[in-house]
């Protein structure tokens, strides 16, 4: 989960950066930011990123 905080604060700071470099509003550049931030904040599991596999729980061993 951290993963995905992380990453949707970087889109909304790429959003305007991205904005910034363009010249245009920088309130402008949250809109595609918050979009995609959206998109991976609640994109379903095992499709962004795959959990950790833990040695020894598959098998059913502990």
């Amino acid at each position: 989960m951290k993963k995905r905080t992380t990453a949707a604060i970087l889109w909304l700071y790429a959003g305007s950066l991205l904005a910034d470099m363009f010249g245009v509003n920088p309130v402008m550049g949250l809109i595609p930011g918050i979009a995609f931030a959206g998109l991976i904040a609640a994109a379903p599991p095992r499709i962004a990123w795959v959990p950790r596999r833990v040695r020894g729980r598959l098998d059913g061993r502990t």
